[in-house]
C-alpha cells in the first residue's frame, strides 16, 4: 500500500479529458491510494481546498482556468501551498516545462503516460511531503513550547511594584524578551516596611529550558530571601541548591542580589559573575561601578563563597542594574557595545529622570546596532532615592 505509514495518501487527478482521469485512477487505485477525480480547474481548486489531498497531478490544457493558472493560486493559498503538484502535458516544448516548474510545479509528465515513471514521481514527492509534515508537526510543537514559556516568564515578572516599594523609593525598569525565549529574570521581595531586596538574573541560553530554570530560581529565592542574613549568603545558599538540581544540565546563571534600606540609606549587594551595578549620584553628577569581585555565576562550582559589599547612599541616588543583553549587544559590524559605552551614555545624562534615563540607554542601543537582530533579552532596573 501506498502510504505514510499512517493512513492512504489522497491523489486528487485533474484533467478535462475523462478518459485520462479514468487511467490515471485505475493506476493509482491499484497501487492503494485514495483517488479524488476533478475535470476543470474550478473543480481543481475547489477540491484543493475541502479534501486537502497530499499530491495533485494536473493538467496543464484545461478550458477556462488552465493548469497554470491553477497552480499559481494554489501556491498562492496558505492551505493549499505546500502541496506538491504535478503537471500533466501533452506539450513536449522545454519552454513549457519550464514555465511549469517557475509558477510553483514540483513535477511533471508526459502523455501518454507511463505508469512505472508516474508511480516513481509519485513516490518521491510524497516521501519528501512526509517529511515536510514531520517537520512542520515538530516546529509546531516547538512554537508551542516556547510560547508556553514566554507565558511563565511574563507570570514571574513581580506584579504591583509600586505598592512594594517603601515611602521615598523609586523603581522603573524596561523587559524587552527576545523573540526566542531568553533567560532574564528578576524579581522585588518586600522584606520589612523600609528594606527591599532587588533580585535580578540571566540564565544561559534561548528557549523552554531557561524559562523552567527561572521557575526554579524564584521559588528558591522566595524560600530563602528571608532565612539569611546577606546578599553573600544568599547567593550561596542557592548556588548549592542550583548545583544539586540542574548542574547536569551545564546550564548557568548570572545574578546579583541586593537590599534597599530606606531608614539607614545604604545599599548591601552581591554578585555572583552579573555585569556590575552602577551608582548614580544626581547632585555631585558622579558615576560609579560598583564592584562585582569576579565571583563566580550560579552552576559553575558547587561551593563558591560570595563576598557582600555596603555602600551609603544620598537622597537623589539610582542604582542602576542590567543583564548583558544590554552591554553585549552587537552591531551589524560584530562590534560589542560594551560597558564603557554603557558608561559614557549614563555618565551624558546623569540628571535625567530615571525612567527616561533608561529610554535613552534603549536608543543609544537602537542606534548602535541598527537593523542587526537583538539575540538577546534586555533588562534595565532603576532604583531611585528620592
Amino acid at each position: 500500500m501506498e502510504d505514510n505509514g499512517k493512513r492512504k495518501a489522497k491523489i486528487l487527478v485533474v484533467d478535462d479529458e475523462p478518459r485520462n482521469v479514468r487511467l490515471l485512477s485505475v493506476i493509482l487505485k491499484a497501487r492503494g491510494y485514495d483517488v479524488l477525480q476533478g475535470y476543470s480547474g474550478e473543480e481543481a481548486l475547489e477540491k484543493a481546498e475541502t479534501e486537502t489531498p497530499d499530491l495533485i497531478l494536473l493538467d496543464i490544457m484545461m478550458p477556462r482556468i488552465d493548469g497554470y493558472k491553477v497552480c499559481k493560486i494554489l501556491r498562492e493559498t496558505e492551505q493549499t501551498k505546500a502541496i506538491p503538484i504535478v503537471m500533466i502535458t501533452a506539450l513536449h516544448g522545454l519552454d513549457e516545462k519550464i514555465k511549469a516548474l517557475d509558477i510553483g510545479a514540483d513535477d511533471f509528465i508526459s502523455k501518454p503516460f507511463n505508469k512505472f515513471e508516474v508511480l516513481a514521481r509519485i513516490r518521491t514527492l510524497l516521501r519528501v511531503k512526509y517529511l515536510h509534515d514531520e517537520l512542520e508537526a515538530k516546529n509546531q510543537i516547538l512554537e508551542d513550547e516556547l510560547a508556553m514559556a514566554r507565558e511563565v516568564q511574563q507570570a514571574l515578572l513581580p506584579k504591583d511594584i509600586e505598592s512594594q516599594m517603601p515611602p521615598g523609593l523609586e523603581f522603573d525598569y524596561k523587559y524587552i524578551p527576545t523573540l526566542a525565549v531568553g533567560g532574564d529574570f528578576f524579581d522585588i521581595v518586600k522584606i520589612s516596611p523600609n528594606v527591599i531586596g532587588v533580585f535580578i538574573a540571566d540564565v544561559m541560553g534561548h528557549g523552554a529550558q531557561p524559562a523552567l530554570i527561572t521557575v526554579l530560581i524564584k521559588t528558591l529565592l522566595s524560600e530563602l530571601v528571608y532565612k539569611l542574613q546577606t546578599p553573600a549568603e544568599l547567593l550561596g545558599e542557592l548556588n548549592r541548591r542550583y548545583n544539586a538540581l540542574v548542574r547536569q544540565t551545564g546550564i548557568f546563571t548570572s545574578a546579583l542580589y541586593l537590599t534597599v534600606d530606606v531608614g539607614k540609606q545604604n545599599i548591601v549587594f552581591s554578585n555572583a559573575g552579573h555585569p556590575p551595578a552602577l551608582l548614580i549620584n544626581k547632585e555631585k553628577l558622579q558615576l560609579k561601578e560598583l564592584p562585582n569581585n569576579s565571583s563566580f555565576a550560579l552552576g559553575l562550582a558547587g561551593e563558591c563563597t560570595y563576598q557582600s559589599y555596603e555602600r551609603k547612599l544620598e537622597r537623589g541616588d539610582t542604582i542602576l542594574l542590567y543583564t548583558d543583553g544590554l552591554s553585549d549587544i552587537a552591531n551589524q559590524n560584530g562590534e560589542l557595545f560594551g560597558l564603557e559605552n554603557l558608561k559614557s551614555i549614563v555618565a551624558d545624562n546623569l540628571k535625567l529622570q530615571n525612567t527616561i534615563l533608561i529610554q535613552t540607554i534603549l536608543n543609544a542601543i537602537d542606534a548602535f546596532t541598527g537593523n542587526a537582530p537583538k539575540p538577546d533579552d534586555i533588562t534595565v532596573l532603576a532604583i531611585g532615592l528620592s
